[in-house]
């Protein structure tokens, strides 16, 4: 039998039904008023992933005119990601629209991309244009703008936390070879990983959870590894995700984080518990692994549904953006309909 949807699914994060059972001693107009804020920003977010995997489907096809026409359009909506002004960058750049690519790098020092992968995904004859030596001019008082918001002991410790992460896993991926050092090195990485988890929490409650504007781009990207290597059933039991959550879902109601963020935890708690995934959301995870087809979901008709709740795509066009099949059991379950 098919679970209820809404017996797993953390309605506080997904959209405003929570909200209202919390607060029904609220002014109906007031109440009524948060409501369509919450709808307005979901619907947001929605647009911008759909336009960003269009973008990207695009460009798998070779149609660059298109998937520029795209990022330009989600870029009236101020992206919190900097994939597609990369995107953009480069497709500006190639074309010899050095001053549009200007302003995406701009936008990219804006949001705390570092100036070295900019000069990294850019062609040395725009280096040599003018246009870049007016970014250069600009570029210190265009990263100050970031600079503001950073919390530099965050980043400290966040790299440290990231260094010592990664280095084992270095290490460990060398030991194969060598059982009985592997099984060591396996504990040591546990060991690590934990004590970061609670270091983590520890600065979380001091500092607050960290965002794009606080920690930057970087940043964020090693939290969440961080933060995947606790998960599965870790999700729902460990005493330290039920801490840090609430931080987390602040940050993601007040959008300093994406509202999917979490979503690859939830799903894959759904699969370490043996029930199918709620948004789809790791279909990317395995690809080209046995489990891709034998992954399923609930309730499939109303998939993009609970997607654009948290502002997913819709699922076809991601997958279609990932270069991947349709999932079998997923569209077994469309044409049984």
């Amino acid at each position: 039998m098919e679970r209820k949807l809404l017996r797993k699914i953390p309605l506080d994060r997904l959209d405003g039904k929570r909200y209202v059972e919390l607060m029904k001693p609220m002014n109906k107009t007031i109440l009524l008023s948060l409501i369509i804020i919450l709808c307005n920003i979901t619907n947001a977010q929605n647009e911008l992933s759909t336009l960003s995997v269009k973008g990207k489907i695009a460009l798998n096809k070779g149609d660059t005119t298109q998937a520029l026409d795209y990022f330009i359009e989600e870029n009236k909506f101020n992206p919190t990601k900097p994939f597609d002004n990369q995107q953009a960058l480069k497709l500006f750049d190639s074309r010899n629209d050095y001053k549009n690519a200007s302003l995406c790098a701009e936008k990219l020092l804006t949001l705390g991309y570092p100036f070295e992968s900019i000069i990294s995904i850019t062609s040395i004859s725009f280096k040599a244009s003018k246009e870049w030596n007016l970014l250069l001019e600009r570029k210190d008082s265009l990263c100050l703008t970031y600079e503001k918001s950073i919390n530099k002991e965050w980043i400290s410790e966040l790299n440290k936390m990231t260094y010592i992460d990664q280095e084992i896993r270095k290490v460990y991926m060398g030991s194969f070879k060598d059982s009985i050092r592997k099984e060591k090195l396996l504990f040591s990485m546990n060991v690590i990983d934990s004590i970061n988890f609670v270091n983590l929490l520890n600065y979380t409650k001091s500092n607050g959870f960290p965002t794009y504007k606080t920690v930057g781009y970087a940043g964020v990207n090693d939290v969440w590894v961080l933060l995947w290597h606790h998960r599965g059933t870790e999700f729902d039991s460990n005493p330290i995700w039920k801490e840090i959550k609430p931080y987390i879902e602040k940050e993601m109601t007040i959008e300093n984080l994406d509202k999917d963020f979490l979503a690859m935890f939830i799903d894959h708690n759904e699969i370490e518990n043996g029930r199918p995934m709620i948004y789809g959301s790791l279909f990317g995870f395995y690809r080209s692994q046995p489990e891709y087809d034998n992954l399923t979901v609930i309730d499939p008709v109303n998939l993009d549904l609970r997607r654009k709740e948290i502002g997913l795509a819709p699922f076809e066009l991601w997958i279609e953006s990932l270069k991947l099949p349709m999932p079998a059991k997923i569209r077994d379950l469309h044409n049984s309909k």
